[in-house]
């Protein structure tokens, strides 16, 4: 099975995320809002909102439901692909 961290990572790898990019889209695949990246990063609301604007650029996508749904898209994929070479 591919854990949140590959899938997240794999994606980070296609899309050329920042390090600190990646560390926020981990926590937004997580399901973490705004609020709590702020507090857990240590850093302004304006600065998440920054993150999460980029991160979106670079990943063609809205909302956060877009993110949710890729994320879980490439765990789907990787598992399938795992099976596949049982």
């Amino acid at each position: 099975r591919v854990t949140l961290e590959q899938a997240c990572s794999a994606i980070a790898n296609r899309a050329s995320l920042t390090p600190r990019e990646r560390e926020v889209f981990e926590m937004l695949a997580r399901g973490r809002d705004s609020f709590y990246i702020q507090e857990r990063l240590t850093v302004s609301r304006n600065t998440v909102k920054a993150h999460v604007k980029h991160i979106y650029a670079k990943l063609d996508i809205h909302t956060h439901q877009e993110l949710l749904d890729i994320v879980e898209l490439e765990m789907a994929s990787k598992s399938r692909m795992t099976c596949l070479h049982l």
